[in-house]
């Protein structure tokens, strides 16, 4: 039956061939014989690997191969480079060859949800032009810090895997607006992903997360899912304040940032060393003082109303915002909010 489609498209000259749910085990190789089509469905049948003859179809812009028995992302696809959509959720696909992602650069969507994937290679930064990435339900432990170059994403689909913690380079996705990391293992979230001013929407419901990362309440959700995770709670307890006396090096990042605020003519000529640039990038800012500090001197949290504070729906109530404070005087100060965190 499949044949008999083939052997039709191929008469007619197909832009487009259906063949989902025909019980086939192999993609027949006269699609060879269809250099002009665009779209090739191959959902639900029992595919296990694709013919080389497959690499003809350069004008192909969607394959779904969604739900075969695909156990690794085939080679040929790297040679289709007109691809836009490519579909293969519901495989077995344990290995992602780093050659077949190096020729879909004009890749925009990938959809590998439920199969068993446990690492991404650092390709995956190649695809440029992609907007949906979706891997919900695989055996990732992590994602590579290349997915900071796709600078196009619009969608990060990492929902029930095994991931623990996530790279920095997260903050650079600037277009991102939907992210869904729920049912992993996550004890925290990047810094800085206050960046993702385009951010709408996250699910991060399942996790070990105990508070979001400084100045999380400056996203503009609309909505936010984060139940089920171990946050902390607002219970007063006994604790000692150890007052602890500045490093050098603490001492000297504190002049130089705060001489930098004041415009210090000094300042400029002794930022231009490399490695000092370095070290005051990874400064904080007070959140009571707004004074630079190096090494984070106190932690604390605030508690924040999530529909009055960040006007976003969201089942949860409340949620803890980690806060820094460069120092016993300012958390002693009035008026903030904020509590500090007991170490036990």
């Amino acid at each position: 039956m499949a044949d008999s489609l083939v052997l039709r498209a191929i008469r007619g000259n197909a832009r487009r061939l259906n063949l989902n749910d025909r019980k086939i085990n192999s993609i027949p190789k006269a699609v060879a014989q269809l250099p002009s089509l665009l779209s090739l469905q191959l959902q639900n049948n029992s595919i296990a690997a694709c013919p080389t003859e497959l690499q003809a179809l350069r004008r192909l812009t969607e394959l779904n191969l969604g739900n075969n028995a695909l156990q690794e992302l085939p080679p040929a696809l790297g040679h289709l480079g007109s691809l836009k959509k490519l579909h293969l959720f519901g495989n077995r696909i344990a290995h992602i060859p780093a050659e077949a992602l190096e020729g879909l650069s004009n890749l925009v969507l990938l959809n590998l949800n439920h199969n068993k994937i446990e690492t991404i290679p650092p390709g995956i930064g190649r695809l440029v032009k992609l907007q949906h990435l979706s891997l919900n339900n695989n055996g990732l432990e992590e994602v590579p810090s290349q997915l900071g170059s796709l600078k196009e994403l619009l969608e990060l689909h990492l929902a029930r895997n095994k991931l623990s913690h996530l790279p920095q380079e997260l903050c650079l996705l600037s277009n991102l607006t939907r992210l869904n990391l729920a049912r992993n293992q996550l004890r925290g979230l990047p810094e800085g992903l206050h960046r993702l001013s385009r951010l709408r929407v996250m699910d991060v419901a399942g996790n070990q997360l105990k508070m979001f990362p400084v100045h999380f309440q400056q996203l503009q959700l609309e909505q936010l899912h984060c139940e089920e995770n171990p946050f902390i709670q607002k219970e007063p307890v006994e604790s000692v304040q150890q007052e602890e006396a500045l490093t050098l090096k603490e001492t000297t990042a504190r002049l130089i940032l705060r001489e930098q605020r004041c415009r210090s003519s000094v300042v400029p000529v002794l930022v231009q060393n490399p490695s000092l640039q370095a070290l005051l990038s990874q400064a904080g800012h007070c959140a009571v003082c707004s004074q630079g500090f190096l090494s984070i001197w106190l932690e604390c949290v605030h508690f924040l109303n999530i529909k009055k504070d960040m006007k976003v729906a969201s089942s949860s109530r409340t949620i803890p915002v980690r806060v820094l404070l460069c120092s016993y005087k300012c958390f002693n100060s009035r008026g903030h909010g904020y509590y500090g965190v007991a170490v036990s």
